[in-house]
């Protein structure tokens, strides 16, 4: 799957960005992506390989490549909900995606129109802030990097995030077809509950 999805992106942004800061809805369009990131939590820096789409306001799909090949997880949020499959180990969760949801599964405390309107910047010269539940968060958009940081200083949790992007297709060369927002559950996974209070992202390595 991480294959299909890589394949379906374009080699270079087709969108001509505007050079002044903007609100983070404005210009956020249906896209795909794929990048190298890291995100920073309590010191430790959590790396991974990601591709993905989104589609305004709230839809997003990613998948997460395993350390040695693969694919370590698959993200749909849609509808107000989440669902992750864990492939290797045959599980998977499923549930509503709140900011306390996301911040669980992937250190950012943010609804799902706040997640979209960060990952769906991506090749657009930007800046603006997002506010969380629990912070004011300052995104930068350079060339091909995003960067995500908290403003002023972090008090534990998350620090900061990367994305390095190898390849955006924005608008899609393609539509992107409803299906891929719409995930089955195989009937051999097991469903597994969210640890709301775990510390850390769950997701990433």
């Amino acid at each position: 799957m991480l294959a299909v999805l890589l394949a379906c992106t374009g080699c270079a942004s087709r969108h001509d960005p505007a050079a002044h800061p903007v609100a983070p809805e404005e210009g956020v369009q249906e896209m795909r992506a794929a990048c190298k990131g890291w995100l920073r939590w309590d010191g430790r820096k959590h790396r991974f390989e990601a591709a993905y789409a989104v589609r305004p306001p709230d839809s997003l799909y990613a998948e997460f490549a395993g350390r040695i090949g693969g694919t370590q997880a698959i993200l749909a949020v849609t509808g107000g909900h989440i669902l992750v499959l864990i492939p290797g180990e045959r599980r998977f969760l499923r549930e509503e995606a709140t900011a306390e949801t996301f911040e669980a599964l992937f250190g950012l405390r943010l609804d799902a129109p706040a997640v979209v309107s960060i990952l769906g910047s991506a090749g657009m010269k930007r800046g603006f802030t997002i506010d969380g539940d629990a912070s004011r968060l300052a995104v930068r958009v350079e060339g091909d990097r995003l960067r995500v940081d908290p403003e002023g200083a972090a008090a534990g949790g998350f620090e900061g995030l990367e994305l390095r992007f190898q390849e955006i297709d924005r608008p899609p060369e393609s539509p992107i077809d409803d299906s891929l927002f719409d995930v089955t559950v195989p009937d051999s996974f097991v469903r597994i509950p969210l640890d709301l209070d775990a510390a850390g992202p769950l997701l990433l390595p």
